[in-house]
């Protein structure tokens, strides 16, 4: 079972470096340093920015997607902002257009999940022997021998139909166990970066939030740290805006009781009173929530008079 582990695992990451069908390099990079943001990129005049060529960019999102299905002549603007730190980092950017076969992206997740799910379980388990069966089963139905012919794009249908019969309709779903699970970002309010850069991150992350809303409607997410909200509210309303509405369909979830994911070492507890205070009351008063829950995912230790504040 273990070599046979080992191969479903490398045929996965084949199937993987094929998802996407074409790559286009961008060739050249135009700059500019500011210390302001470019908010409106329609019309922007980028004639005198410094133009970088042949770079590499190092970033928590390293792809977005431009469109489901471009159509010719159809032009897209694309602004990045940059921070390099305080220590002046060197910024490289490096990108590709790329485009991706839907079938192929659908299989590889369909195949990898389980997989790595299976790769945690026991040797010996049941579990982890039927689905890596299954998935040795479905792969062996892909033509790798002509990559992106028509003889692969039919494999590719025929193995997913297989894995979706024989195993995600067969086996999936009958579990004992219901795992939820729910989206979030942590956010560090005060870390390699100022405070400026803490509201821009927050923005940008939320923004992301609510695009993969869009994407996928049975998607929830959960944040915490009303100051990080604010931030929103006052550089971003109709970003805040958006997200009030998500709030009242259920989907988002403002939570965690305190105003900051507070250090609990040094703080007094009357400074820990006055979190509780004035983070519930601004979740109160902007959406309508109580907290029902305390979120210190990135705090070590937390002093024994928590429990008595929280009660």
């Amino acid at each position: 079972m273990v070599l046979l582990r080992e191969r479903v695992g490398k045929l996965i990451e084949t199937i993987g470096e094929m998802i996407y069908e074409e790559k286009i390099p961008v060739r050249e990079y135009r700059m500019k340093k500011t210390d302001g943001r470019e908010l409106n990129p329609e019309g922007l005049d980028v004639s005198d920015w410094e133009v970088m060529t042949n770079r590499q960019i190092w970033g928590g999102h390293r792809e977005t997607v431009l469109t489901d299905s471009a159509e010719p002549g159809e032009k897209f603007c694309i602004l990045l902002s940059a921070f390099t730190g305080d220590n002046n980092f060197s910024l490289l950017l490096d990108s590709e257009i790329k485009v991706t076969g839907k079938e192929i992206y659908q299989y590889y997740w369909d195949v990898r999940v389980p997989y790595e799910a299976a790769s945690l379980q026991s040797a010996d388990s049941d579990d982890r022997i039927v689905t890596i069966q299954a998935l040795n089963e479905s792969l062996n139905l892909v033509d790798l021998r002509r990559p992106y012919s028509e003889a692969f794009y039919q494999s590719i249908e025929k193995a997913e139909q297989y894995l979706q019969e024989n195993y995600y309709e067969k086996y999936c779903g009958n579990s004992k166990h219901t795992v939820y699970a729910v989206g979030h970002t942590h956010i560090d309010l005060a870390w390699l970066w100022t405070l400026r850069t803490t509201a821009d991150k927050t923005v940008r992350s939320f923004s992301t939030v609510l695009e993969l809303m869009c994407r996928y409607p049975e998607y929830k997410f959960m944040h915490t740290q009303p100051q990080e909200y604010r931030y929103v509210k006052n550089n971003a309303p109709e970003i805040y805006e958006q997200i009030k509405q998500r709030v009242e369909e259920g989907r988002w979830q403002p939570e965690g009781g305190m105003w900051v994911e507070a250090d609990c070492n040094l703080t007094s507890g009357e400074s820990l009173v006055r979190q509780f205070l004035y983070g519930c009351r601004f979740f109160q008063k902007e959406f309508n929530k109580k907290c029902e829950i305390l979120w210190l995912p990135d705090v070590v230790r937390k002093p024994n008079t928590l429990l008595h504040i929280m009660a």
